[in-house]
């Protein structure tokens, strides 16, 4: 496993951690990993892309048009869906 070495903490900084780490019955090191790995998937969080469920300002992404000229299709009826398995008992 790699091997982490900070320097130059605050006293301040350093002594919160302290605290925190022994109020959950943790080592600093211990303590100090938990909370980087908190921050990282915070932030990885906030990096999602933003929710782009279609609403009443904004079309659906299927409406958006398709550039060059519009393609005719005729639908044709397929094969019934399968039924759901979850309501089916087994044998």
């Amino acid at each position: 496993m790699p091997t982490l070495i900070l320097d130059d903490v605050p006293a301040e900084v350093y002594e919160s951690l302290q605290r925190r780490a022994a109020e959950r019955h943790r080592s600093v090191p211990e303590e100090t990993v938990r909370l980087l790995r908190q921050a990282l998937q915070a932030e990885a969080s906030s990096l999602a892309l933003p929710d782009l469920l279609p609403g009443e300002g904004m079309p659906a992404p299927c409406d958006l048009p398709m550039p060059g000229p519009g393609v005719l299709v005729n639908a044709r009826p397929g094969e019934p869906p399968l039924p759901d398995p979850v309501g089916i008992p087994e044998e």
